[in-house]
């Protein structure tokens, strides 16, 4: 069935889609700066790994030009052997040794001044390069942190926009009895449903389980019944329903015990002769196991079933079409309830209707 948006429903709507169709784009842009970032980065890197790998091998070079040099001047000198090449030459170098010959070590200086004067300036150049690449690197670092701080804000709030507008029409569709959850309709506020309900279900949902923990004896044998529907409370997840006949009786059930009954002049599920249903049973508001005896005449535009119900011998009853719901939603719902004591409801002709096939 179709349904006309109204104007506000019908602007929001839109909303959504222009959200969901930009979100895509948004990241992709995002995405694509990162990706631009990175390969700056990779880029800066490989540069930066060579010019340390060069220094390095050129600081090596010249120690070991040093080195040699240093001991040329004392092999000239007439120093030992083993003391021409000392065990820290970096130090023999720049602060004399002991075991050498002053004016050899002052000739050494003199060489490797005289020869590393333009090697100095490129060292220091090199030196100011990679500490500029290491710069780059970080701020291209932080700039990544930034962007992806920015797109999990971004992706925040579009959730959170999505969220709020799909709990939008979520009550839209459940006032309008619209709402399907788990394949099964949801029925709107004021709708009649049945109800699979219980002393446990009567308190609120804050005393729920505290009740729950206290209780020492297990509570009464839960009965099918119908019920109004005066809300859902999205934050619990509950029904919050009253009694038909008792106003004042107010239950809060999960959507899994619960069953939408269909209105008058709707379409009527269709049930084979002989299938066994959850049925209310005449002159009250409570439901029970029920088999399918006769189905409704055609030619007279009927909706009237003929149930035999459990503990019944022979007696078949009149039932609405409207007034029936499969026994798989029934025992869906009691398969969610713990397996109680207590005795089952009597009806008025003395039998003990079951609760299952």
């Amino acid at each position: 069935m179709a349904h006309r948006l109204l104007p506000n429903q019908a602007s929001i709507l839109q909303r959504v889609l222009e959200d969901l169709y930009a979100t895509p784009s948004e990241f992709k842009r995002h995405l694509e700066l990162l990706r631009t970032l990175d390969g700056q980065s990779e880029r800066a890197v490989a540069v930066l790994t060579q010019l340390e790998e060069a220094l390095v091998a050129t600081k090596r070079t010249r120690i070991v030009a040093a080195v040699s040099a240093t001991g040329a001047a004392a092999s000239a000198a007439g120093a030992p052997a083993e003391k021409a090449l000392p065990s820290a030459p970096t130090v023999a170098v720049f602060f004399g040794s002991r075991g050498l010959d002053g004016g050899a070590v002052s000739a050494a200086k003199r060489a490797r001044v005289s020869s590393s004067d333009g090697a100095d300036a490129d060292g220091e150049a090199a030196h100011r390069q990679i500490r500029a690449l290491q710069q780059q690197c970080r701020d291209k670092s932080e700039e990544k942190i930034a962007i992806v701080a920015q797109v999990q804000r971004v992706l925040e709030d579009h959730i959170d926009r999505i969220e709020a507008d799909m709990a939008y029409f979520e009550q839209q569709l459940r006032a309008e009895g619209e709402f399907v959850c788990d394949g099964r309709r949801q029925p709107r506020d004021g709708a009649l449903v049945a109800a699979l309900v219980d002393a446990a279900a009567a308190a609120p949902p804050a005393a729920t389980a505290a009740a729950a923990t206290a209780a020492t004896a297990p509570p009464p044998t839960p009965q099918w019944c119908m019920c109004r529907v005066r809300r859902y409370e999205r934050g619990t997840q509950l029904y919050e329903v009253e009694d038909f006949d008792d106003s004042s009786s107010v239950y809060f059930l999960p959507s899994v015990r619960i069953v939408a009954l269909p209105l008058e002049g709707t379409t009527i599920r269709k049930y084979a002769k002989a299938e066994r249903v959850m049925a209310m049973y005449p002159s009250t508001t409570s439901f029970y196991v029920a088999e399918v005896r006769t189905l409704p005449k055609r030619t007279q535009h009927s909706n009237v079933f003929q149930l035999l119900f459990d503990g019944d011998g022979i007696m078949v009853k009149p039932v609405l079409g409207s007034l029936l719901f499969p026994l798989e939603e029934a025992a869906l719902a009691e398969s969610s309830v713990p397996v109680c004591g207590g005795t089952a409801p009597q009806l008025s002709n003395g039998a003990y209707p079951s609760y299952s096939s």
